[in-house]
């Protein structure tokens, strides 16, 4: 329970900064090791405070300069990069859309005064519809993920609220033992919802259909708590009710009905 969200944390930190290198803005994040973000953000004025990643696109919210995104994005690199230069193309709703100057490729990014967009991957076919999903979901002009499942809006509102939050739903997460929706209100919420992020080489979750795992800290970050809910799916019921919060300080266990829940307590975490 406190691993997934942790190790999830430092793969998605990658995966984000890496895609902000694409459109020059890697100065806009920075993380202490505690996950939470230090006011070090490269000189920008923009800063985020909070993170959500999923298969196909990235949120960032936050207080954006969207006058300096702007610069940034149609600024001609210099010297060797791994940006590109983008030139506006499209609105939707209040968001500015970029996409790449003179070429075809799966970037696209949608610029707001609170908050980015920009795709996550290198294979998505149609970008600026991979950006404007999560777009009109937010602004209820689209159904939610949440409302189209019951499995998922269960999962959401179970476990999917913290400082960090990992989840996998659906035919992608079948977690192995060789080997993430909304979330909550922190600068490293995260979950891309694929098996990768959420396995992390815990044998207990192979079968698990699906499942979300999140922690809160105290003010400090010394102390956390944690919440897990997972479809059991053709899990081992026993393996899950062994391990799950066996490192807490205090946790509770239930499966029923093919589902399981825990809660967890960290008391020191320094």
């Amino acid at each position: 329970m406190f691993g997934l969200p942790m190790t999830g944390m430092v793969a998605a930190a990658f995966v984000v900064g890496f895609g902000l290198s694409a459109y020059g803005l890697s100065g806009m994040i920075d993380y202490s090791q505690s996950g939470t973000e230090t006011d070090e953000t490269g000189g920008m004025n923009s800063k985020s405070e909070a993170m959500l990643s999923t298969n196909e696109a990235i949120v960032l919210t936050g207080k954006i300069d969207t006058e300096e995104v702007d610069g940034t994005l149609t600024a001609e690199p210099e010297g060797f990069s791994f940006s590109k230069q983008y030139e506006q193309t499209d609105e939707i709703d209040d968001y500015a859309v970029y996409t790449p100057v003179d070429e075809e490729g799966s970037e696209a990014i949608a610029v707001s005064d609170s908050a980015l967009v920009f795709t996550s991957g290198d294979d998505i076919t149609e970008p600026v519809d991979a950006i404007r999903t999560p777009i009109e979901a937010a602004a209820g002009e689209t159904e939610r993920a949440t409302e189209a499942s019951d499995d998922l809006e269960w999962l959401v509102s179970t476990a999917g609220h913290g400082h960090l939050v990992l989840g996998g739903y659906g035919e992608t997460f079948e977690p192995t033992s060789e080997n993430d929706d909304e979330s909550g209100d922190d600068v490293s919420d995260i979950g891309s919802g694929t098996q990768d992020e959420f396995d992390m080489e815990y044998s207990e979750l192979e079968g698990v259909d699906s499942g979300v795992s999140s922690l809160t800290f105290d003010d400090i970050g010394s102390q956390a708590s944690g919440e897990f809910a997972a479809i059991l799916g053709d899990a081992d019921a026993s393996a899950l009710e062994e391990s799950l919060g066996s490192s807490a300080t205090e946790s509770s266990v239930d499966i029923e009905d093919g589902r399981v829940t825990a809660s967890a307590t960290w008391k020191s975490i320094d």
